[in-house]
């Protein structure tokens, strides 16, 4: 069984991957690092993974839109689990430090490290890399200037060190992963499904018809989103996350209404949690 996820080794989605080692069916799992979230998500649609590991969303900076754009539109996917996991981001640098004057991070991270960053380093230069860990080679590379924002546990260099911690704008900061497949398989508890979908016509009440079928069945929204159609300016796909199961034959209901009134209806997935704190 192979899975694959944002790499390298040590990143937050590595951490979050290797959390589905708890579940008897993932524990005997070969964990793959990708180098971008078009790999693991293409890779796994065409058969070269079993299932791929992605960052969908964070507390504090929103959704990831690329891989939401990819699952909406480009690959066919199911969501088994969402891995929720508290991020905590920590600045490092070589011994060999002389004078501060490039931060190196993956773009979430810089953002999430926005307010640090303004009051302690307002003229250092920040340059966005493709991972956390990626940017440790900067480091490497120019020791004498370099600094990365990365996560404590995700490397281990005896030239290179944590000089402060716990640098992120917001306490609470947890981001959400979705675990995702070309099987139609299902977890041993779906606690929640997510469904995209486009509104045939642009008029008013529209979107407020879709909602109000989740709320005639008394299901709980938890999520409401939307991107652009890419088609043309001013058309939207549209993103629920609720409570339950929307692929059941109770609530099946719910998806066939919502096929009537729109199109390029997708349930991404109904799906369970897994507590990585």
């Amino acid at each position: 069984m192979k899975i694959a996820y944002l790499g390298p080794k040590g990143t937050f989605t590595s951490t979050a991957a290797n959390k589905l080692i708890k579940l008897d069916k993932y524990k005997d799992a070969v964990f793959l690092p990708c180098s971008d979230i078009e790999e693991v998500l293409y890779g796994t649609e065409e058969g070269r993974y079993d299932y791929g590991v992605v960052p969908v969303e964070n507390s504090i900076e929103g959704s990831v839109n690329t891989s939401i754009d990819i699952l909406i539109n480009e690959v066919r996917l199911n969501v088994i689990y969402e891995i929720v996991l508290n991020i905590n981001h920590n600045l490092a640098a070589s011994s060999r430090l002389i004078k501060g004057e490039k931060i190196y991070s993956h773009p979430q991270a810089l953002a999430q490290c926005r307010m640090f960053l303004k009051k302690y380093y307002p003229d250092v230069e920040k340059i966005a890399t493709r991972s956390t860990l990626q940017s440790l080679e900067y480091i490497k590379e120019f020791p004498e200037n370099s600094l990365a924002i990365v996560p404590s546990f995700s490397f281990e260099e005896n030239d290179i060190k944590i000089v402060r911690k716990n640098i992120g704008d917001y306490e609470m900061n947890q981001t959400r992963f979705y675990l995702v497949s070309k099987k139609a398989e299902k977890p041993e508890k779906i606690v929640k499904s997510s469904v995209s979908f486009q509104l045939k016509d642009d008029r008013p009440g529209g979107l407020l018809e879709i909602m109000e079928l989740f709320r005639d069945k008394g299901i709980n929204l938890t999520k409401i989103e939307s991107r652009p159609a890419k088609h043309q300016l001013g058309r939207y796909i549209f993103i629920m996350d609720c409570e339950g199961d929307l692929s059941s034959e109770e609530n099946h209901i719910i998806i066939k209404s919502i096929n009537e009134k729109s199109s390029k209806v997708k349930l991404l997935g109904a799906f369970g949690k897994i507590e990585a704190f």
